[in-house]
């Protein structure tokens, strides 16, 4: 009957042992996993901030495009409206020469006429 008091002690020293040992390991687990969280979460938001950094470039890159494009948009409609007046004034010279020429003509034709008819 010692015997089986002492088997019985024994398993309760190792059940009381091994409860230990499997609590111990449970602690360190919860741990660890605190641990891993704490890093994902850490990667999760500097991930974020990166995102947001590069949102931020983003809208940056085109706010400046979209004001590059307004600004040679604004130089070709100047640069448009010159050369359209530079060739109207040169049309209008152009026509101011043809209408002398023409008036030209017609007073020479005039006076061949009288000259032929004299």
């Amino acid at each position: 009957m010692d015997e089986f008091e002492d088997l019985k002690a024994k398993i309760h020293e190792f059940e009381i042992d091994m409860d230990y040992k499997l609590k111990r390991k449970d602690m360190l687990l919860h741990e660890e996993i605190k641990e891993i969280q704490a890093m994902y979460h850490a990667q999760i938001e500097e991930k974020r901030n990166q995102i947001k950094v590069l949102n931020d470039t983003i809208s940056e890159s085109e706010r400046k495009f979209h004001e590059e494009v307004a600004k040679f948009e604004e130089d070709n409609k100047l640069t448009l409206e010159n050369i359209e007046n530079f060739y109207k004034t040169r049309l209008i010279v152009e026509f101011e020469k043809y209408n002398e020429l023409q008036t030209l003509i017609e007073g020479t034709i005039t006076s061949y006429e009288e000259f032929v008819n004299n």
